[in-house]
């Protein structure tokens, strides 16, 4: 990637405020499901909890905490800035 704002979810740090600039790789139930979540290009999100025994992380959105595996959290790009 060029721009240096963008990283993979996965790899955002704790307690930061982050936005989604893109979702991929995930088959079409899925995507309608993290989009059921509030997981939409735009939004806020805003790293809370991370396990590293059980490979999963929590996430702040739209005031509900969200857990995802690391594995999908790597298919969602965020950025610091708006």
């Amino acid at each position: 990637m060029k721009n240096n704002n963008l990283i993979t979810l996965d790899k955002a740090k704790l307690n930061s405020t982050y936005y989604i600039k893109n979702i991929y790789g995930f088959e079409e139930k899925q995507l309608y499901r993290l989009f059921d979540f509030g997981l939409v290009k735009g939004c806020r999100i805003i790293p809370v909890l991370k396990s590293v025994i059980s490979g999963t992380s929590a996430y702040s959105v739209k005031g509900s905490v969200l857990s995802l595996r690391d594995e999908d959290a790597n298919n969602i790009i965020v950025s610091y800035l708006r």
